[in-house]
C-alpha cells in the first residue's frame, strides 16, 4: 500500500494494482475525462456553487470508500493529469448537476 498525499496535509492509502490500473484508463482516456470534468466544473459554477467547495467536500468523502476504489480514482487523475479531487467530485455529484443521469437512461429504455 502507498499513500498519496492531498489536500494540505490529509494523506490517503490506495493499493498498487488498483492505482496501476486506474492509471492505465486515466492515460487511454485523458481528452474524454479532461472534457467531462470541464463540463462538470462550469455546470457547478452555473447552479451556483463553489467547486472548490465541492471538490473538498469530495476528498472528506473519499475517507469512506474502500482503498480499492480510492486506488483507482488517484491512478484516474493521475494517468488523466486532473485533480484527484475534482474526479472523485465528478463521481460523487455529477448527477446532481446532470439532471439527466443513468436513472432517467434506465427509465427512457
Amino acid at each position: 500500500m502507498i499513500t498519496m498525499q492531498c489536500a494540505g496535509s490529509k494523506s490517503i492509502p490506495v493499493r498498487r494494482r488498483s492505482y496501476a490500473s486506474g492509471l492505465a484508463q486515466g492515460q487511454a482516456s485523458r481528452q474524454s475525462i479532461a472534457h467531462n470534468l470541464e463540463r462538470f466544473a462550469t455546470a457547478v459554477r452555473q447552479n451556483g456553487y463553489s467547486p472548490s467547495r465541492l471538490r473538498d467536500r469530495a476528498l472528506t468523502r473519499a475517507l469512506t470508500l474502500p482503498d480499492s476504489i480510492r486506488a483507482q480514482t488517484a491512478g484516474l487523475a493521475e494517468g488523466a493529469h486532473q485533480p484527484f479531487s475534482l474526479l472523485l467530485a465528478y463521481n460523487f455529484y455529477r448527477e446532481a448537476v446532470f439532471k439527466d443521469g443513468c436513472t432517467v437512461v434506465v427509465a427512457l429504455a
